[in-house]
């Protein structure tokens, strides 16, 4: 468990997917890319929801930036657990 203060980065797009996180208190943004480079958000994914399950499914870096949006408590799953 590790508790994210709002606005700190979870993950970075490009870096290596290799844990699953599962939201228990506060919200996480997802942002991407848009079209022109700008950065965009994606989703808001609140309590009770997983992220980073790519890796599961054999992506090696993760495609997306996550970041809390407020005061957040986050479990990071090891891919090998």
């Amino acid at each position: 468990m590790h508790e994210y203060q709002a606005g700190e980065l979870i993950f970075t797009r490009g870096e290596t997917a290799n844990a699953v996180f599962y939201i228990q208190s506060g919200e996480v943004r997802l942002a991407g890319k848009s079209g022109d480079g700008e950065q965009a958000a994606i989703v808001i994914l609140s309590e009770g929801s997983f992220l980073g399950e790519c890796c599961l499914a054999g992506q090696t870096v993760h495609s997306v930036t996550a970041s809390a949006t407020f005061c957040s408590t986050i479990a990071r799953v090891e891919k090998q657990a």
